[in-house]
């Protein structure tokens, strides 16, 4: 409990079952995957804490797939999840919640030869600076999950240079400084049973 800073290089899970597992990363990312283009890595059941210096709880450069499931992040100055793979990658989030981080809950912006494919289930972000943001080379599906009480939008889509597209299904965007909903150039966003 209350380890440092972890990078990550390879395929590992690390689960905090029947624990009280938790990351500090004051100053620093709180987990870094820079891993091989068939390394899945899983965190579950962690608390990441940054305690307001912090800069990203999880930050993603490479790697097969990332799966964050039962986790909690807090206190960051960067984002909470910031997924910018370099090649094709995913991000799985489930029952998760993300608060305080001053850029935003998750970042997916695929780098320029990157893609991304992203699936977020049952997923808190509440006051940060954003929810989730979702950029050229994404394709993002947000189901059972919300985006309240952050400063500017609650779900972000856009893009410059290639297309992204998010699908929003059973999830709430309230209380946010900004949109609810931003779609932005270059993308596509779809909307079922939604409150806004």
């Amino acid at each position: 409990g209350g380890d440092g800073a972890v990078p990550i290089t390879k395929s590992i899970t690390i689960s905090g079952d029947g624990t009280a597992a938790s990351i500090l990363s004051a100053g620093t990312n709180g987990i870094i995957v820079n891993a091989g283009v068939n390394d899945v890595v899983t965190i579950r059941n962690v608390s990441i804490n940054g305690v307001e210096t912090g800069l990203n709880g999880i930050r993603f450069l490479a790697g097969g797939e990332l799966h964050v499931e039962n986790c909690t992040l807090a206190g960051f100055t960067g984002q909470g999840i910031d997924f910018q793979p370099s090649g094709a990658s995913g991000l799985f989030v489930s029952r998760t919640s993300i608060s305080n981080a001053n850029a935003g809950a998750i970042n997916v912006v695929p780098g320029a030869a990157g893609s991304a494919v992203a699936s977020l289930n049952e997923v808190t972000m509440q006051g940060n600076a954003r929810g989730l943001r979702a950029e050229g080379g994404a394709t993002v599906v947000v189901r059972d999950s919300g985006a309240s009480g952050n400063n500017l939008n609650g779900f972000v889509a856009i893009a410059w240079d290639r297309p992204v597209d998010l699908t929003l299904e059973n999830s709430v965007a309230s209380r946010n400084g900004a949109a609810g909903i931003h779609a932005g150039q270059l993308s596509t966003v779809r909307i079922s049973n939604t409150l806004v």
